[in-house]
């Protein structure tokens, strides 16, 4: 039967421990940053700041929420690196955040990093591709209790996917 998923912030997972030899990285924090956990950040002069749509390049997924203080470089903000293969689970939603229902053919769809206040999430569109959907299967916080579905499937609005990042909106890509 289709269901409806909570829309949620976009979420940063490490796939293996050669993510985690490199996790965390604190690096030195832009001033007014107040993205949640899981933003994607540029650097901008020698500071993480939170990118702006749409996403073409992104160096940095916070691990934390920004500090909002009023100074550059006064704090350091706990990253993960973009790189290419990076998860992160997130909703498929329209690029302006609107509803969308999960096709079949959303599997293995490239897709756009997105802004709709207050998240971050899958936009439906290839135009700028970051990631692309990997699985069905979403994170486990999302999946309600005693609900005998444990994936997302075609007719669901709002899916709760998993997706991989592309070598090219990487920054630090190899």
């Amino acid at each position: 039967m289709a269901q409806t998923w909570r829309k949620g912030q976009l979420k940063v997972v490490m796939p293996n421990d050669a993510a985690l030899a490199v996790l965390p990285l604190y690096l030195p924090e832009g001033a007014s940053q107040t993205a949640l956990n899981g933003s994607p950040f540029v650097i901008t002069s020698g500071y993480l700041v939170v990118a702006s749509e749409p996403v073409e390049a992104v160096a940095a997924f916070s691990l934390e929420d920004g500090h909002n203080t009023a100074t550059d470089g006064l704090n350091k903000l706990k990253v993960c690196p973009a790189y290419q293969g990076l998860h992160a689970y997130g909703n498929l939603l329209t690029t302006t955040g609107a509803d969308n229902v999960l096709a079949a053919t959303d599997f293995g769809a490239d897709v756009q990093l997105d802004f709709a206040t207050p998240y971050w999430h899958f936009g439906d569109s290839a135009s700028n591709p970051c990631f692309q959907i990997v699985s069905f299967k979403p994170d486990p916080a999302y999946i309600p209790p005693n609900q005998s579905e444990t994936e997302s499937l075609a007719g669901d609005t709002n899916a709760r996917v998993l997706g991989s990042m592309h070598n090219s909106a990487a920054v630090w890509a190899d």
